[in-house]
């Protein structure tokens, strides 16, 4: 008796190029609240559950809040902001093509009744630059410092290697920050170095002392800010320093 051994060979063939999806539609990963702005000083406007389909129709200038919709105009279903970090966001979105809210503020003082928040909340988070920065900047400029580099000032938080270093990197993802690329290019390779003047523990009193300073880098008596600024000439730093303060001066002396 005689076998035969028939294989069969099933070839998909692609009939046509798979639909794109609309980058624009989401869906938020957990329960979130809808405002009125693109901050919770904003007044509630509804609430959307997760899973909901809405599309982002607008985002604030540095993208951590965006403004979706579901529905049609005026009776939309869902119409609001909601925080970035609560809704799925397609990896083909890129917020260099989403609408900015130029005129909205970034937050709504009214809705608050202390006095010391409510001031805060005027405050833009990418503020106007004042004229006189300007002066400031040509003069260090003149001075010789380096308009593309930038250093860190502060405690441990500062000093985390996770805290702007990897922007250092060539190899830098933004995803749907795209806008950004420009200003990593130009001061990222400046943030590959350790400050001198951003340390475990440091507080605003001890970035002006020099038993502080790194004794390999810094000259005699020179303060770890002096010692940091003086080696890379920066044109840019980031300042915080508080939890380290408190233990050792009272407000009038911070």
């Amino acid at each position: 008796m005689r076998y035969v051994l028939i294989v069969v060979v099933i070839v998909g063939l692609a009939v046509g190029a798979q639909a794109q999806t609309d980058p624009y539609l989401t869906v938020p990963h957990r329960n979130a609240v809808l405002y009125a702005g693109p901050g919770d000083t904003f007044y509630q406007v509804g609430f959307i559950r997760a899973g909901v389909e809405v599309r982002i129709v607008e985002r604030n200038r540095i993208g951590n809040w965006l403004h979706v919709q579901r529905g049609e105009a005026p009776n939309f279903e869902y119409n609001g902001w909601v925080m970035r970090g609560y809704i799925k966001v397609d990896p083909a979105l890129r917020y260099s093509d989403v609408a900015v809210a130029e005129t909205l503020a970034d937050g709504d003082p009214d809705t608050i009744g202390n006095q010391t928040q409510k001031i805060l909340a005027q405050v833009p988070i990418i503020p106007t630059i004042n004229p006189l920065m300007k002066l400031v900047f040509a003069n260090g400029h003149a001075l010789g410092n380096e308009s593309h580099v930038v250093s860190k000032v502060g405690d441990s938080v500062m000093d985390n290697i996770y805290y702007l270093k990897p922007f250092s990197q060539p190899d830098v993802q933004l995803g749907a920050y795209d806008y950004l690329q420009p200003a990593v290019s130009y001061f990222g390779a400046s943030l590959a170095e350790t400050s001198i003047a951003a340390q475990m523990g440091m507080s605003s009193y001890v970035v002006l002392d020099p038993l502080w300073a790194n004794s390999s880098a810094c000259e005699p008596n020179e303060t770890p800010l002096a010692c940091e600024y003086r080696i890379k000439k920066p044109a840019f730093a980031f300042i915080a320093f508080g939890p380290n303060d408190v233990l050792s001066m009272n407000d009038e002396e911070f």
